[in-house]
């Protein structure tokens, strides 16, 4: 598997792929620290290698990709407007 910052979310789209189920919990099974200088706390970084994953190792197609990137730039806001 090519080298990527994000290992982890493209480990979760590669189980699903697999057939695997993710299932949404009420409750925190592990917390952690948000750091001002992190990839994933600028967003436009952060967005920039969501990208790259779904094109260079989902391999999706250009419309599929802004369908998909849509998406998850309207529920990064949903779930960062708090801060």
């Amino acid at each position: 598997m090519a080298k990527v910052y994000y290992d982890d979310f493209v480990l979760w789209l590669e189980l699903l792929k697999r057939g695997y189920f993710a299932y949404g919990l009420s409750e925190d099974l592990m917390r952690y620290r948000v750091l001002s200088g992190s990839v994933s706390r600028n967003k436009i970084k952060s967005s920039i290698k969501v990208w790259h994953i779904y094109r260079d190792i989902e391999k999706l197609g250009i419309l599929y990709s802004v369908w998909c990137f849509l998406h998850y730039t309207a529920r990064g806001y949903l779930k960062y407007r708090v801060f």
